[in-house]
């Protein structure tokens, strides 16, 4: 058995543009194909005769010269003796399927580079507009120190521009650690979660003493993932937990379980909860289910946590019942266990 093309099918004939068969009967198969699309057509050969089936993909011009890509199987065909006789080839068109692909995959590209672009834009201009916004901020408070005599409206009046310029600087900060996220390297590494969980625990010490919180962990395991990156996801659940826990003491418990290489986290809190009709929702940019008044924040803090866990290639999701409590739930790789 040398490879030589003996037989080919009425339908194969066509699809090649072949009108005298006779012409390419004998010549080397593999040698139809060229670079690695022949290194890929031997290997293929190889296989079918050493396991039974052998497949590739590979591009060949039909005679005609019309450009073609197929998806090739091989099987051997067994003679009396139990000898393999002959390989059977059977090739189907991808023509359009590789077309479609190709298409996509560019699409996929100008979408990064578009979506690469928008964030440098946010990033830049969240950066140039902090310091015009601090100088607003500031001369607000120097009109209120200087001039004493501005009567209640007035006062209120510049209590509403303060809070909208300080609003303004939530979404500024948070604009700018969402861009950042995107342009920063991963570098992800096995650290100990609960590391991150006590940094996390650190940043948010003013908030957890104002609210007399409660905020424990239990069992965090080893994990693979970028560090800051992780203490900025814990410390934004975290300080959600407490945020959004109304007329009554804030209980927030993060708990971990490990499963075929990945760690499921669950960060568990008595607040407000959630209706099940935002459970999708509440973790796209700048969505707020309340009211700006009664909880201040920039709508970015979730947005932010899913980039953080999409990154990693992991899951982020909410369990919760208005009125009683959530839990937000996510999946990171395990690090290696601990020696």
């Amino acid at each position: 058995m040398e490879g030589r093309l003996q037989a080919m099918s009425e339908n194969g004939q066509r699809m090649m543009g072949i009108d005298d068969f006779s012409v390419h009967q004998g010549i080397d198969w593999s040698g139809l194909w060229q670079g690695d699309d022949r290194v890929a057509a031997l290997a293929a050969i190889a296989q079918a005769k050493a396991d039974g089936l052998g497949e590739f993909q590979g591009f060949l011009p039909t005679m005609r010269g019309v450009a073609k890509w197929w998806d090739v199987h091989l099987a051997p065909v067994h003679g009396a003796d139990g000898r393999i006789a002959q390989l059977i080839a059977v090739a189907r068109d991808i023509t359009d399927q590789r077309g479609i692909e190709k298409m996509l995959a560019r699409q996929r590209l100008e979408l990064e580079r578009s979506n690469g672009e928008l964030e440098h834009f946010a990033a830049i201009a969240a950066h140039d507009l902090k310091e015009p916004l601090r100088m607003v901020s500031s001369y607000l408070g120097l009109i209120e120190r200087k001039y004493t005599a501005l009567d209640a409206k007035m006062l209120d009046y510049i209590a509403h521009a303060r809070d909208g310029a300080e609003q303004m600087a939530l979404l500024l900060d948070g604009l700018l650690t969402y861009a950042h996220l995107a342009s920063a390297e991963l570098k992800p590494k096995a650290i100990e979660a609960s590391r991150a969980f006590d940094e996390a625990v650190a940043n948010l010490s003013l908030s957890i003493a104002e609210r007399h919180a409660q905020v424990t962990s239990h069992g965090l395991p080893r994990i693979n993932v970028n560090h800051e990156q992780m203490v900025q996801l814990l410390q934004n659940l975290i300080g959600n937990a407490i945020k959004f826990c109304r007329d009554r003491t804030p209980e927030v418990s993060i708990t971990a379980t490990s499963e075929n290489q990945e760690t499921t986290f669950r960060v568990t809190d008595n607040g407000i909860g959630i209706d099940a009709a935002q459970h999708e929702q509440i973790f796209s940019m700048f969505k707020r289910l309340n009211n700006r008044s009664e909880f201040s924040g920039s709508g970015i803090g979730l947005a932010t946590c899913k980039r953080i866990v999409d990154r990693h290639g992991g899951r982020l999701w909410v369990e919760s019942i208005l009125g009683s409590g959530s839990t937000f739930c996510f999946t990171l790789a395990s690090g290696e266990p601990v020696a």
